[in-house]
């Protein structure tokens, strides 16, 4: 998997190399456009925000990567601790920090911001929601289509080849398919059911000590 780290200052130019870094990665992995304008929307923030709070020489590393299905921008910055998480009085927003952080649930349908400070560096990570689904690309779709245009093609042949087909070549791989099946599937069921009996057997030698 593609990952990025890169240091540079907070200046324009870095800033849009960051940007294009995040596009890049957003397209590489198929996200749509509005949920990479909505990621790259939030990371312009962040980043704006600590230009403005540490100025235009503050150094910062960056680590951009895909972690479980997310795209994560890691911000690394020396200064005085400075959260883009803060509520009215100024103070870092810690509980809505710790919750975003830890709330898988949240962090899989909005973009999300995490700031912790360690060691005099402030630590911002950015995380996109999870990709979704591209459900055209369903393998069952493609296996509905192949069957339909299959059956379409067989109804113009002729009879004589439409019942070797059927009887020769169908049927054969359907009785293989179903017997693999149930070789697997029979022994699945068994253990299912000797596994849900045999917790209620001690209840029933308790119950019936003649048993």
């Amino acid at each position: 998997m593609r990952s990025t780290r890169k240091s540079g200052c907070l200046n324009d130019g870095f800033i849009d190399e960051i940007l294009c870094d995040c596009r890049a990665l957003l397209e590489e992995n198929r996200f749509s456009k509005e949920d990479a304008d909505v990621y790259l929307e939030r990371v312009t923030d962040v980043l704006g925000f600590y230009r403005e709070g540490l100025g235009e020489d503050a150094e910062l590393t960056y680590y951009l990567y895909k972690h479980h299905g997310m795209i994560e921008l890691r911000l690394d910055m020396y200064g005085e601790r400075l959260g883009p998480l803060v509520n009215e009085t100024g103070k870092i927003d810690v509980t809505r920090s710790v919750l975003q952080e830890l709330n898988p649930l949240l962090r899989s349908r909005a973009v999300t911001t995490a700031h912790v400070y360690v060691g005099g560096r402030n630590i911002v990570t950015v995380i996109s929601p999870r990709a979704e689904a591209k459900t055209h690309r369903s393998p069952m779709l493609y296996a509905t289509i192949l069957g339909l245009v299959g059956g379409l093609l067989c109804l113009q042949l002729p009879d004589g080849i439409r019942t070797f087909i059927v009887n020769d070549v169908a049927k054969p791989v359907q009785s293989v398919t179903l017997g693999i099946l149930t070789g697997i599937m029979a022994p699945v069921i068994l253990f299912s059911m000797i596994s849900a009996i045999k917790p209620s057997l001690p209840a029933v030698l308790v119950t019936n000590p003649s048993v």
